[in-house]
């Protein structure tokens, strides 16, 4: 499926967090109900949306938004607006362990097979 670049994650570790930055839009994903998506022991990751509250400080809610493992399990994905967004897992692995210091958030593009359905349903 094609893909476009949407975003970067890096670490933040002053909230323990990965930082999902998609356009406009910052999410978080604590590291410690991360880590046991990335290993395989958990199914799921809830993400907080960011929002700047008063006097510099940020507001981080749920909202039912979190990321998944594909189906391969090569990559994690979660779905925001109906937009489908990815993360190669062995990029996030080179994040999380400090090799590189972000990584690409891909934003997966229907292809037009899928707008044709899409447009006759």
């Amino acid at each position: 499926m094609p893909s476009r670049k949407a975003g970067t994650a890096r670490l933040d570790l002053f909230t323990d967090s990965l930082l999902l930055e998609v356009g406009d839009d910052t999410f978080l994903a604590k590291l410690s109900r991360l880590s046991p998506l990335v290993q395989g022991r958990e199914g799921y990751c809830p993400l907080s949306r960011r929002y700047l509250g008063t006097v510099g400080h940020y507001c981080d809610v749920e909202q039912g938004i979190g990321l998944r493992r594909s189906k391969p399990g090569q990559a994690l994905v979660f779905v925001e607006q109906g937009a489908v967004y990815t993360i190669q897992m062995a990029d996030l692995r080179e994040v999380l362990h400090g090799v590189r210091p972000s990584c690409t958030i891909s934003q997966e593009l229907p292809t037009e097979s899928r707008r044709a359905q899409g447009a006759k349903a």
